[in-house]
C-alpha cells in the first residue's frame, strides 16, 4: 500500500521506517542517521544528503503526527557512503541485499530469517481469540484489544496491516448522510 510506513528491524541497527512514494522506497532520515551513527542527524543529511533527495512529511508517532525529514534511495546511499563507521558497509549490505529487493518485489519487508509455520500461526491465532474474549468481557475498547493483540503477533514474527492498529482518532470516520 502506497504511503504505509514499515518498519524495518535489525538487532545491530534498530528500527528503519520506510514508506513507499509513487513506487519508490523513502525511509526516516533520524532513523538512517542513527543506524549509522551519526551524531547530529540533521545536520549529516544536511551535509551529505542533496535537497531533491529529501523531503518533510507527517508520520504517525506514539506523540501524535510529526513533520520529518524523509529520503530516498539516493539520499540513503549518500548518508550510507559518508559515515566514517565500519558498521556502515554491514548496514549497506543488509538494506542492499535484503531490505530494499523485498520492498521491490513485495512492497515490504519479511525477515527471511524467521519464517512464520503454520503451527506457530495456528497457536497466536487461538492465543490472540482468547486474549480478545477476555478483554471484551472487560470491557476493554476494541482498539486497546487491537493493540495487545498487535503486541503478541509482532512477537511471534507476524505483522498486522496498519490499518488494523491505527488508533481511533486517525481511522476514518463515516458519516451517514440522510436520503432525501
Amino acid at each position: 500500500m502506497q504511503n504505509e510506513l514499515k518498519i524495518f528491524e535489525n538487532e545491530e541497527f534498530g528500527e528503519v521506517r520506510s514508506l513507499m512514494i509513487d513506487n519508490e522506497p523513502w525511509f526516516v532520515g533520524r532513523d538512517v542517521t542513527e543506524a549509522l551513527g551519526y551524531e547530529k542527524g540533521r545536520n549529516a543529511i544536511q551535509k551529505h544528503v542533496d535537497e531533491e533527495d529529501a523531503l518533510k512529511w507527517g508520520i504517525l508517532t506514539s506523540g501524535g503526527e510529526q513533520e520529518m525529514t524523509i529520503i530516498n534511495e539516493s539520499g540513503l546511499y549518500s548518508l550510507i557512503f559518508s559515515s566514517k563507521l565500519e558498521s556502515a558497509k554491514k548496514f549497506k549490505h543488509w538494506v542492499t541485499s535484503e531490505v530494499l529487493p523485498s520492498i521491490r518485489k513485495t512492497g515490504s519487508f519479511m525477515d527471511k530469517k524467521y519464517p512464520v509455520d503454520a503451527s506457530t500461526l495456528k497457536g497466536v491465532a487461538s492465543s490472540g481469540c482468547l486474549i480478545e474474549r477476555t478483554m471484551k468481557h472487560q470491557g476493554s475498547a476494541p482498539f486497546e484489544v487491537t493493540k495487545v493483540l498487535d503486541s503478541l503477533f509482532k512477537q511471534s514474527g507476524i505483522v498486522l496491516p496498519e490499518c488494523f492498529v491505527k488508533p481511533p482518532e486517525t481511522q476514518m470516520k463515516l458519516k451517514i448522510v440522510g436520503i432525501e
